[in-house]
């Protein structure tokens, strides 16, 4: 237990304010190596002479501090071929779903110049399917630490767990995600620009088999919704007469037992050798929602939200990634504090907004229903609820990996960074 809250200070520190004045040092011990400050030049907001930022897991999309500095920063990466002055797949594949980032950012936010720069940058770092292939998965590097316990303990609720076999396709966990079905997550693949892939499991308890027949007879229920009578009424203030949310959940749909467990796996993407968008084993986030016990109404309270449910979260650190310590997965203490872009508040620029909420207590703006009804890759969100919704075993674990890519190729700033990329390439 001293080892998981080390870390988790660790991490703290790793990613506050108070450890701003110290310079960025990431991809080289060196925090004055090019490539810690294109890093900084990138991912780095500072308000009031306070830097936030280093080494989240989620980037503010906010405009950069300085594009003047970015752009010279980009030419002399650019001039000096600074792609080539550091090791390393993991290295090499982070900085391109970092640069990658900036890109979009750039195209949100305008600058020709400043967009050309980046795409060139993302031409010298884009990878060979064969480097990728040898990219380590740093889940499994991270549950061969033995930190962290196998599985969820009643006795020890405030412990996090790291399961070994997560991803073994024979295993308890069942992914959802049926192949041509779509993406599993679309809300979180969205939020990062189909950076990154999404994977859900679920594990009733039982095995694999008993979560099988259970999703087979959620699956085959006719649908989840029934209609509400309530919702018709009249708004304020003026009066006039309005139907609201014409379907709620149907209790008689099939809820799965106490004691289900359901994960969200994000994983970075990154740009190959042919300029598609491919997936990575490299787990940037993991969260555990373990239902340990059922209410008996649909919509129960966000105040009761921590008596029914454990959250658990760990969270990539790029440096120790990069250093080889031990998958550089970190678990969210209770009360920490990080950026979110799901959760962004009404006012920026202010402290606040840089530091981000409380990460464990978002959960309950989402995923606070009972049971099944709170999983959103079912139900979908709120403006999206499909009349009959299923939860489909994958039958490819690497779909959503495909799914994701095909999104993406569909969205403007791939356009243009395919653009750019292409003329790049006939230089």
């Amino acid at each position: 237990m001293r080892l998981i809250l080390c870390g988790a200070l660790l991490t703290l520190i790793a990613s506050s304010a108070d450890a701003a004045d110290a310079p960025v040092a990431i991809y080289s011990s060196d925090p004055n190596h090019l490539w810690n400050r294109l890093y900084r030049a990138m991912a780095i907001r500072t308000l009031d002479g306070v830097e936030y930022g280093a080494d989240i897991a989620e980037p503010y999309p906010d405009d950069f501090d300085s594009r003047k500095q970015l752009i010279s920063t980009l030419d002399e990466f650019l001039r000096t071929k600074a792609e080539r002055s550091l090791p390393g797949e993991a290295r090499r594949a982070l900085m391109l779903n970092d640069v990658w980032t900036a890109f979009d950012i750039s195209t949100a936010h305008g600058g020709t110049q400043l967009r050309f720069r980046l795409a060139r940058a993302i031409e010298r770092l884009r990878m060979p399917i064969s480097d990728v292939a040898r990219l380590k998965e740093n889940y499994a590097e991270s549950v061969k630490t033995g930190k962290f316990p196998k599985d969820f303990d009643p006795a020890h609720p405030d412990v996090p767990f790291l399961p070994p076999d997560l991803f073994d396709p024979a295993g308890p966990w069942v992914q959802i995600g049926e192949s041509g079905r779509g993406l599993a997550a679309p809300t979180h693949v969205e939020m990062v620009s189909g950076r990154s892939a999404f994977l859900v499991f679920i594990r009733c308890p039982g095995g694999r088999q008993a979560t099988l027949s259970y999703l087979q007879r959620l699956n085959l229920y006719p649908t989840p919704w029934q209609p509400n009578a309530e919702s018709v009424g009249t708004s304020y203030p003026n009066n006039e007469h309005v139907r609201l949310d014409a379907l709620v959940p149907d209790h008689n749909a099939p809820q799965f037992p106490e004691g289900t467990v359901v994960a969200l796996v994000r994983r970075m993407m990154v740009i190959d050798e042919k300029l598609d968008p491919v997936l990575t084993p490299i787990t940037q986030k993991v969260q555990f929602r373990v239902y340990r016990k059922l209410n008996a109404t649909t919509h129960e309270p966000r105040d009761a939200f921590d008596q029914t449910q454990s959250v658990y979260e760990f969270v990539m650190r790029r440096r120790e990634v990069i250093a080889g310590m031990g998958g550089g997965l970190h678990p969210v203490s209770p009360d920490e504090k990080e950026y979110q872009m799901l959760i962004v508040p009404a006012v920026r620029g202010n402290p606040s907004y840089f530091t981000g909420p409380v990460v464990l207590r978002t959960c309950a703006r989402c995923h606070s229903a009972e049971g099944i009804f709170s999983v959103r890759s079912y139900l979908g969100m709120f403006d999206q609820r499909p009349a009959n919704p299923q939860l489909l075993p994958a039958d490819h674990p690497e779909y959503q990996g495909i799914a994701t890519a095909r999104w993406k190729k569909a969205q403007f700033s791939w356009g243009l960074l395919e653009g750019l990329l292409q003329a790049e390439r006939g230089r």
